[in-house]
């Protein structure tokens, strides 16, 4: 009896083992679609009619902000900005800046005004206090994220980029270019190589290390290059590939399914709703084979008793 139990437990640990290691690849799948969507409503909102004059309007603010940011030496209060901070590059009310894209490491995320910790659990965070990431010769954006959330991998391999990677923002449909130019290690309250510098265009992309320590926070500077200066023939290829852009992002809002918005304002209730229907799965699974296995053992006593009593002289145990 004790064999059976401890057996039994044995079972009921792996099985928990599993279910645990299962929930960082269902999380995460599950805020990167929350992250997807919010991306193709983005950029539905900025290819419907009329949005032309908004978007010119919504850069023409950011690139004020950002010049009235650098002639007071960074450190601006929303006073000085002239401008509330949170209305500042978001043309369609959601709070999205923009995208974040690092091919290397497969990152497409939402870039958000702030870095509370609601922010940077559903996406990438913006530095206050630093310029917004629309581009532009002195200016500085600062872009941070976490490392190592079981809900979301993020920042996680952020210290896989090395010198020369590439990363984009995307942006009031604009593809803003950056190359990795330098990569630091330094204290959290060393802010010096934040600063903006007359001149550069530059991103830098902020995250905690060493994975699991925090004492540190890691550094990632790309400079952009690729201006605007586009001639006849590369403005055609842009118009084509945003005109493509929209085709890509009505297709997708088409096929993508109907959820109740209670699925996506209440994400935690829905993963512990699916967590227990996966317990109950796995009890189930449990249930069945322990039944398979009890009618297995009497079916080999049956059978072990058969050989005993066909044996010459064999006595039944």
């Amino acid at each position: 009896m004790q064999g059976e139990l401890r057996k039994t437990l044995e079972t009921l640990a792996v099985l928990g083992i599993l279910a645990t290691g299962f929930y960082p690849l269902v999380s995460n799948a599950w805020n990167q679609r929350a992250a997807d969507r919010m991306m193709v409503e983005y950029r539905k909102s900025l290819w419907t009619d009329g949005t032309e004059d908004m978007m010119r309007a919504v850069k023409s603010e950011a690139e004020g902000y950002n010049q009235r940011l650098m002639m007071s030496g960074g450190g601006m209060n929303e006073k000085e900005a002239g401008s509330d901070y949170e209305s500042m590059l978001n043309p369609d009310g959601s709070g999205v800046m923009g995208y974040l894209e690092i091919p290397k490491i497969s990152v497409s995320l939402p870039i958000l005004h702030g870095t509370g910790d609601e922010v940077l659990a559903r996406g990438i965070g913006h530095l206050q206090g630093s310029s917004l990431p629309v581009g532009g010769k002195g200016t500085h954006a600062v872009l941070t994220g976490h490392r190592g959330l079981p809900s979301a991998r993020l920042f996680t391999d952020l210290d896989q980029i090395e010198e020369t990677d590439h990363f984009r923002i995307l942006t009031l449909g604009e593809e803003l270019d950056y190359e990795v130019e330098e990569i630091r290690t330094v204290l959290p309250e060393n802010t010096r190589d934040l600063k903006i510098l007359p001149g550069e265009d530059l991103v830098t992309l902020v995250t905690c290390t060493p994975y699991g320590v925090n004492t540190h926070r890691l550094l990632v500077t790309g400079r952009r290059i690729r201006e605007d200066r586009e001639t006849e023939s590369t403005r055609e290829i842009t118009e084509n590939r945003e005109q493509k852009n929209v085709e890509k992002v009505k297709h997708l809002a088409a096929r993508r399914i109907r959820l109740p918005d209670f699925i996506w304002k209440k994400p935690a209730v829905v993963l512990a709703a699916a967590g227990v229907v996966i317990c109950a799965f796995m009890l189930r699974i449990l249930w069945i084979w322990t039944v398979y296995r009890g009618r297995r053992r009497n079916v080999e006593r049956l059978r072990s008793k058969r050989r005993i009593r066909s044996i010459p002289g064999g006595k039944q145990s």
